[in-house]
């Protein structure tokens, strides 16, 4: 959501500025062309570099999830097993109570 408006606001400055300097501009029409287009590359590079930053630093944020995710995945699992196992161990206390109790 920050990246989405950084972004657009950053657009809109660079808009504001051609804007200012269209009408403050004392060149020619192909002078002011010329400007207004080596302009627009730059932004367009910066733009292009700024999101490639930003997607990059997503995909690092992204791969930390996953292996977050899978970290705890493996303690539940874990977790999950000793408790099937008590359960286990329990139950088998009691089948073997019931049938000594059936044989007495």
């Amino acid at each position: 959501m920050f990246g989405s408006k950084w972004i657009k606001g950053f657009i809109l400055g660079g808009v504001i500025a051609a804007a200012v300097a269209l009408l403050t501009a004392s060149r020619s029409g192909r002078e002011t062309r010329a400007m207004i287009a080596k302009k627009g590359v730059e932004l367009r590079d910066t733009a292009v570099s700024t999101i490639n930053k930003k997607r990059g630093k997503l995909g690092e944020v992204a791969g930390e999830v996953v292996d977050k995710t899978r970290t705890q995945a493996q303690r539940l699992k874990k977790v999950g097993q000793k408790a099937m196992t008590a359960e286990k161990d329990i139950l088998d206390r009691g089948i073997q109570d019931a049938q000594d109790a059936l044989k007495s």
